[in-house]
């Protein structure tokens, strides 16, 4: 609860710090972009974040990184072929930015277009081999398709342990290896619970245990989990967009359902 609430603090000093960034140069793209940022990852405000993040598109539509996230708010918002939109001209801008090409991935697959999103996915681990977002997101659509070894090789090419240990959890269910895969997912809960509610949540959703994937949204949902901005097209709680709770956790957060 300290770190929590240690975080929270850092967070409120993070927007006071843009506040001023938008008061002394309010002509000024950067202050908007961060001050939108924050309010998409951490304030949850979504309005607040469009108003900035459009302010701050307008200032410098030249700007990929603004690009970038602003095309997240509008994902975040389930409009996704304005996202797709918004991602598309940030790789023209910047070819590079692997961030973008990630998202953009995510976005095409959340519109039905699995194909352009694996290609997507592909461009941006050519950029950066070990793009922890791609990675992921690459072994995801492999555990969706019924490759669970290829996506238990990508999982553990990653560091974090917890990207390790839920990747584990997740590919060792598919392979039909229920000890190993509780093994894993009991590692995860008892040493990383407190900051992993969402990929707790994952897991169980994609090991058919509705109850407890809602539990532990719950769980994310009183941490405030930065990783919710991204619940609508989380691609393994897609098993959970048909029972009711969905829309109703979706209701908390202000987002819109369907």
């Amino acid at each position: 609860a300290a770190s929590l609430e240690t975080h929270r603090a850092l967070q409120q000093r993070a927007l006071a710090a843009a506040d001023k960034a938008v008061a002394a140069g309010p002509e000024l793209a950067d202050g908007y972009a961060a001050r939108g940022w924050l309010r998409l990852r951490a304030q949850w405000d979504w309005p607040g974040a469009e108003a900035d993040l459009k302010h701050a598109f307008a200032l410098a539509p030249g700007n990929a990184r603004i690009l970038l996230e602003y095309g997240a708010l509008l994902a975040t918002l389930g409009r996704y072929p304005e996202a797709i939109a918004m991602e598309e001209k940030a790789v023209a801008l910047d070819p590079l930015e692997v961030e973008a090409w990630s998202y953009l991935g995510s976005y095409y697959y959340a519109h039905g277009e699995k194909e352009r999103a694996r290609a997507t996915w592909s461009r941006a681990l050519e950029i950066s081999p070990g793009h922890l977002f791609a990675v992921r997101e690459m072994a995801f659509l492999l555990l969706l398709e019924g490759k669970p070894q290829q996506a238990l090789a990508l999982f553990r090419q990653t560091t974090p342990d917890w990207s390790k240990l839920s990747g584990e959890a997740l590919a060792q269910h598919a392979l039909g290896h229920r000890d190993l895969s509780q093994a894993a997912l009991d590692r995860l809960t008892a040493q990383l619970g407190d900051v992993t509610a969402i990929q707790i949540a994952e897991v169980h959703a994609f090991r058919g245990e509705k109850d407890a994937a809602f539990n532990w949204l719950e769980r994310a949902l009183q941490s405030r989990d930065t990783g919710l901005a991204r619940i609508k097209y989380r691609m393994l709680l897609g098993s959970l967009h048909a029972d009711p709770r969905f829309d109703a956790f979706l209701r908390k957060l202000n987002l819109p359902t369907g």
